[in-house]
């Protein structure tokens, strides 16, 4: 936590700081490997944090004005405590949190553990002046708290984290810049993390108006399943390996697909395998074998079954009806 949010509290403290120009950062020496940096802003802070503690971490940091707190975690176990209520994160997820002036947080993190972790906290009404966004573009409950409706701290949101939000945490804590080129990349990937995170909360949203899912761990594992399979069509997890990922079992993962969409996962995880066969063969740069390589398949034989299956036609005579004026390479 940086002064920048955090007004100092007479108890127990946060690791020592160390200032720079345009941020703290945490001296872990004789307390953990790593690093912990917060670049400071005129109504934000990012932190980027990729440490290992040696012990566990307490601390207690009081809010200095309303707040709220993005966070994308690839790797974590710690909780924030407040007014006797526990907000406990315990794998990969991203969480918003509404913090009203005066909270006070008693904060833990465990030792012996990696914690890497992109965390941005700004004030509820610039969200919307300095990215100049109109209040339809954010989801419902962030559109409210964004309002300043802050009349008591909540964990408004927490889901799986995603793919395209994985890697744009993985860019950060990894990148090879330094000095403003870094503080500059910092905030533009800030940015792009807040619209990320706002996108998927529609989705979420969206998902379990139109699918009549009424629990939101339920909504969340849907929208979390959804994305993995379309991003990893082409070498997917078994149901097992899924449903271990998302934290949930296979067969409440079958039932949800059922319930959501109408398939199973294995049926929805093919679709976007033949959908991405169709188009490359609509492209025609590639060979039907080469098609079949991209989208996961070993033999020509075996896409060329689960095509038709699908399309109620072979890979070539798809290809031939839908380039009738072009040469496609069939062979």
């Amino acid at each position: 936590m940086s002064p920048r949010f955090f007004e100092p509290f007479a108890g127990r403290s946060q690791p020592p700081i160390v200032d720079w120009a345009g941020g703290v950062e945490f001296d872990l020496r004789g307390i953990g490997e790593g690093s912990v940096r917060t670049y400071c802003g005129d109504d934000a802070q990012i932190t980027v944090g990729d440490v290992q503690f040696h012990r566990d971490i307490r601390y207690r940091a009081v809010l200095s004005t309303d707040a709220l707190l993005i966070r994308a975690s690839l790797a974590n176990s710690c909780a924030y405590v407040q007014n006797g209520e526990t907000w406990s994160f315990q794998r990969p997820v991203v969480a918003v949190s509404a913090l009203p002036r005066g909270t006070v947080l008693d904060v833990g993190i465990a030792g012996g553990l990696r914690q890497r972790a992109v965390t941005v906290l700004l004030e509820p009404q610039s969200l919307l002046a300095h990215h100049r966004l109109e209040p339809g573009d954010l989801p419902e409950p962030l559109r409210r708290l964004a309002g300043g409706e802050l009349d008591r701290p909540c964990n408004a949101l927490t889901m799986p984290i995603q793919t395209d939000i994985a890697s744009l945490v993985q860019d950060v804590v990894h990148s090879r810049l330094t000095g403003a080129l870094r503080r500059m990349q910092v905030q533009a990937r800030a940015s792009e993390l807040l619209a990320l995170v706002a996108a998927s909360w529609n989705e979420r949203l969206e998902l379990t108006s139109s699918s009549g899912v009424r629990s939101r761990r339920d909504a969340e594992i849907i929208a979390a399943a959804r994305r993995i399979l379309t991003e990893r069509f082409a070498d997917p997890p078994t149901l097992l390996e899924l449903s271990s990922e998302l934290g949930t079992n296979k067969n409440k993962l079958n039932q949800l697909f059922q319930q959501t969409l109408g398939t199973t996962p294995q049926a929805f995880c093919l679709q976007q395998r033949i959908g991405r066969a169709q188009a490359l063969l609509i492209e025609g740069q590639l060979s039907i074998g080469q098609v079949a390589d991209a989208v996961g398949y070993q033999h020509q034989s075996s896409f060329a079954v689960a095509f038709r299956d699908v399309v109620g036609e072979s890979p070539r005579e798809f290809a031939r009806r839908s380039r009738p004026g072009r040469l496609v390479a069939i062979h």
